[in-house]
């Protein structure tokens, strides 16, 4: 089990345990479970004085859990069925891959940083948008009056 972030909290890990050992259930008798942990820093957070208080990541964690052993964690053809939404670099509408953990996400996300990131991918609802091209590459674009330059473009340039 991998944790979205640190905490001391033994129900947290108790409960997270019950239900991985549900959804996997052994094969033989149990003796004994261990247990490695990792120091870390704990995490405080703030909340924003007029918003909403989001659920604390433990919490979340034990959710997503039990989401895993009701609908369980793979579909046939091995994609996750629960876990968190990250966007594709694809020019594909609606393009998503699901990773375990938030975690993942983000380290997913950080390794690329040097790569530009795709600005400009779909509008719902679609909206009028006019590209200016030169040499069979997207130079401009129009979009509500406002005209942008391109700075890099990638894909098809069909």
């Amino acid at each position: 089990m991998k944790l979205p972030i640190p905490t001391q909290d033994p129900r947290v890990y108790l409960k997270l345990l019950q239900l991985d050992l549900a959804a996997h259930p052994p094969t033989a008798a149990v003796k004994k479970i261990t247990i490695e942990a990792f120091p870390a820093p704990l995490r405080f957070d703030q909340g924003g004085f007029f918003q909403p208080s989001a659920p604390k990541p433990a919490e979340m964690e034990i959710t997503i859990a039990r989401l895993r052993a009701i609908v369980g964690e793979q579909d046939e053809s091995g994609r996750l069925l629960v876990g968190f939404p990250i966007v594709q670099d694809s020019h594909e509408p609606g393009s998503f891959d699901v990773v375990h953990s938030a975690v993942s996400g983000i380290e997913n996300e950080s390794s690329h940083r040097c790569e530009p990131k795709l600005a400009l991918r779909v509008f719902r609802p679609p909206i009028k948008v006019n590209v200016g091209v030169s040499a069979d590459k997207p130079t401009a674009v129009v979009i509500h009056g406002k005209r942008k330059s391109v700075v890099k473009a990638s894909g098809p340039m069909d």
